[in-house]
């Protein structure tokens, strides 16, 4: 079992748009639950019919399942919520900082880039990918200014980018655990990992297999966690980079270094 060492107070996983708060503070429950869970059978069903990983997270932008009313692209409250996305940026800034020099970077599913370009000025050469060409198109028009080698890959199928270090943010934790297990042994060119994931607050049976999709494992009490079976990820040390929560969920921000 694992545990995820947060505040006993904050137990409860809670979904994480605002509508989706408000909607469970003043909904009865047993309703909440069967509209939420009429929703993602929906949401489920039109990923199911959608085919391809790429045309799966489109559809995921297009029908702004991960929130966003305004924007076109919107990467969800783990990109966005400074309760979260604060502390990650300072513990992964100083990491890198703490670095001889500064590394080459490969952003794996870097999203909206919302937090990446936090991440940029303490890094040399920068690569950023995503797996729904529009997006990496907006993108370029939208952080011209960067410096910013953003590329269209899917990650599962697809070599990796060159660099020192990887960051991957609450990217696994969207894939099938044959998606997941397909990937890792590409990462091992990589110096460092710097993975993050929705993880339950307290003890957790990690792995849960499930689909591609918008969905993470909280539905089902689980998280990705890459050094436990299945995919016993080998690495020569890790250690906690960021806790931080929202609302009772945690984001588990894990720096690997690989044998």
């Amino acid at each position: 079992m694992h545990r995820a060492q947060t505040p006993a107070s904050r137990r409860e996983v809670r979904p994480m748009g605002m509508m989706t708060s408000l909607a469970k503070n003043w909904l009865p429950k047993p309703l909440f639950n069967w509209l939420k869970a009429k929703r993602d059978a929906r949401r489920r069903a039109t990923l199911k019919a959608a085919g391809s990983r790429a045309e799966i997270f489109s559809a995921v932008y297009r029908e702004k399942m991960w929130g966003g009313s305004g924007e076109k692209f919107h990467s969800g409250w783990g990109s966005h919520r400074a309760a979260v996305v604060e502390p990650y940026v300072t513990a992964v800034s100083d990491y890198l900082q703490s670095l001889p020099t500064k590394p080459d970077v490969c952003d794996l599913g870097c999203g909206d880039f919302a937090v990446g370009v936090q991440l940029r000025p303490y890094c040399d050469r920068y690569i950023a990918c995503d797996i729904v060409p529009e997006l990496v198109e907006r993108n370029r028009k939208q952080f011209a200014d960067c410096d910013v080698d953003f590329r269209t890959l899917d990650l599962v199928t697809d070599p990796l980018p060159e660099a020192q270090v990887l960051l991957v943010r609450q990217v696994f934790q969207h894939l099938s655990n044959g998606d997941i297990a397909a990937t890792l042994p590409k990462l091992k060119r990589y110096r460092a990992i710097i993975a993050t994931e929705d993880v339950p607050d307290g003890e957790f049976e990690p792995n849960h297999d499930k689909p591609a999709g918008f969905d993470v494992r909280l539905s089902t009490g689980s998280g990705v966690d890459l050094a436990a079976p299945p995919f016993n990820f080998e690495h020569r040390s890790s250690r906690v980079l960021c806790r931080a929560t929202h609302n009772g969920q945690v984001l588990l921000t894990t720096l690997y270094e690989p044998l």
